[in-house]
């Protein structure tokens, strides 16, 4: 039997992310029975993060600041292999850390007006999700310029 892994998700936001988008991930996410999911609305939660605690975090937020304490605690647990995913506006987070911007990854570098659009389930390396699904959601749509080995899971559709 493989062992559970545990998963920090801090996720927060009124209208970016919605609660709607924030209620669809917890629910999506309950369908992953071999991870234990730990929820936290506060980035500075991040300050909790150890490979020895956690085997991953998910970033389901839109923060402009975060303390010193807490991003050094995001970078030190990648760089010792913590997991990271980063979903919708993660990504326009932290912009105080330039160095962010080379831990997930990439930039973003345009999004649309809020509308309707599918997001599919790509083709990737690393089997992260047992069993991807296609769901139709409404939000902005963003574009990222990725640097080198930037793993996409999922990608949307107008």
């Amino acid at each position: 039997m493989d062992m559970m892994k545990e998963v920090l998700v801090i996720s927060s936001g009124i209208i970016k992310p919605s609660y709607f988008a924030r209620r669809n991930l917890s629910l999506m996410l309950t369908e992953f029975s071999n991870f234990n999911f730990h929820y936290s609305t506060s980035a500075e939660d991040l300050c909790l993060l150890s490979p020895e605690s956690y085997s991953s975090v998910i970033l389901l937020l839109k923060k402009g600041y975060v303390s010193l304490q807490a991003f050094k605690a995001l970078e030190v647990f990648i760089m010792k292999g913590g997991g990271l995913l980063c979903l919708g506006a993660a990504s326009e987070s932290f912009s105080d850390y330039p160095v962010y911007k080379e831990i997930i990854g990439g930039r973003l570098i345009s999004k649309t007006s809020s509308q309707p659009f599918s997001v599919e389930p790509r083709q990737t390396k690393r089997k992260v999700f047992s069993s991807p699904k296609r769901f139709v959601t409404k939000d902005s749509q963003l574009f990222h310029d990725l640097y080198g080995e930037a793993e996409v899971h999922y990608e949307s559709n107008y």
